[in-house]
């Protein structure tokens, strides 16, 4: 069976690429597991596997890998530490048995007797996984989380990243997502799904890493690939990607349509109108506000977003903290990864404050930033209502009857007062 994977590009610092500059036919959908397999107090085993190859090898150490995801004596800001805010401390991440280096931290090293991996040569990528994967074997007892004893490891029973040491793959994109690999078995087990990453040491790509690992629980691609360079995966509001946890420079939190999507965080769903509170992460209380339409697909999500925490990377493309407003429509959703490629009607968009000023959404824009000031987000008395640019209609013109105001000053607690045209109001 061909691999299918899921080419993906990192934004590092002020270079930001985007898959909509590759053909159009290049892309190629990756096939999901089936639903979005996080639950209320889970612990997943996690298994990284870095790979040396003739070309590029790891000068960082397995332990040093390790103190990046799992908790360490040497590292506050790890991927377990992300996970533990972003679930609400609901769910989280074990290292996988194993004995390479220091045993039991989750992290394998092996060589493979290969050039790096690339999707250029059929075949290649999937042919230097399994050759890992056979090397990784001797250390690992991959049988022991087959708990199904259906003789196969889905990403729900282990989680497995490749780490590659070539930040150059493919002209800059650094993973890839797999699934359904048949062969090899190891230990009378069946590796079926894993993801594969390429990531400079230097650059300790950590938001690779936990991106990946969001989508070995189940969760989409939001990118917008549709020739503009950004949709919501970008300004670093509410979909991870970059950086570094120990350097404070990413990834962000993730956004509440994915919390809605796991349902471990869910939202505080608006069927009065009133004033509602809206608390930031780092008050350990984060809440967000689901206001729905007469369409049940259609519907707006609200948080607070501070500058602190994870979310200190917002700051180096958002001027002020304050009130984030997605519009989301289900019915753009589609079982392939990429859901959000039209720039006119998105699964989900983030509603600029500033689209008046600015004269476009700076989110749906094709030539970069020049000209838009980043005050996205909403602050005190702004409106974001039927009269307003952006408005609160439906895609399909009609008016949802919705207003929202910011009633309180920038804060890690903020108030937003929702109005409802009663006609309009359906509670989920």
């Amino acid at each position: 069976m061909p691999v299918k994977f899921r080419p993906e590009a990192l934004a590092l610092g002020s270079v930001m690429m985007a898959l909509s500059g590759l053909p159009c036919g290049w892309l190629m959908a990756a096939q999901r597991p089936d639903g979005l397999s996080l639950a209320s107090g889970d612990k997943k085993p996690f298994l990284v596997i870095m790979v040396d190859t003739k070309q590029s090898v790891f000068t960082t150490t397995t332990e040093t890998v390790s103190s990046w995801i799992f908790p360490s004596t040497t590292n506050c800001y790890t991927m377990q530490d992300w996970i533990g805010v972003n679930f609400g401390g609901r769910v989280g991440i074990l290292p996988c048995n194993d004995t390479c280096d220091t045993a039991d931290d989750g992290v394998v090293k092996v060589a493979v007797d290969s050039t790096d991996p690339t999707v250029e040569v059929p075949g290649a990528l999937e042919s230097i996984c399994k050759t890992a994967l056979l090397k990784a074997a001797p250390y690992i007892d991959f049988s022991r989380y087959d708990k199904a004893k259906t003789r196969k490891i889905r990403p729900d029973q282990l989680g497995i990243v490749f780490l590659f040491a070539n930040p150059d793959l493919l002209g800059g994109a650094t993973s890839f997502g797999f699934y359904e690999i048949p062969e090899p078995r190891l230990n009378g087990v069946q590796i079926d799904g894993f993801e594969f990453v390429s990531a400079a040491p230097s650059r300790d790509n950590i938001g690779a890493i936990i991106h990946e690992w969001i989508h070995l629980c189940g969760e989409s691609d939001f990118y917008a690939c549709d020739q503009t360079r950004y949709g919501v995966n970008n300004l670093h509001l509410g979909y991870i990607w970059k950086g570094d946890l120990k350097g404070r420079n990413g990834p962000s939190n993730l956004m509440p349509l994915s919390m809605e999507n796991f349902g471990i965080v869910k939202p505080e769903v608006v069927s009065r109108p009133g004033e509602y509170e809206l608390r930031a992460r780092s008050t350990g209380k984060y809440n967000y506000l689901k206001i729905p339409t007469a369409d049940l697909d259609e519907y707006f999500l609200l948080e607070n977003r501070q500058f602190d925490g994870f979310d200190d990377c917002i700051a180096n493309d958002v001027s002020v903290p304050g009130i984030a407003i997605y519009h989301v429509d289900r019915k753009q959703q589609r079982k392939d990864n990429f859901n959000n490629d039209d720039r006119n009607h998105r699964l989900v968009t983030i509603e600029a404050a500033n689209e008046a000023t600015c004269g476009y959404n700076e989110y749906n824009m094709t030539n970069g930033f020049d000209s838009a000031d980043h005050n996205v987000l909403w602050h005190q008395d702004l409106v974001f209502g039927p009269a307003t640019v952006p408005g609160t209609s439906l895609y399909s013109g009609k008016a949802s009857g919705i207003s929202i105001t910011v009633t309180s000053r920038n804060g890690s607690v903020m108030k937003v007062r929702v109005g409802l045209e009663k006609q309009r109001a359906r509670p989920l």
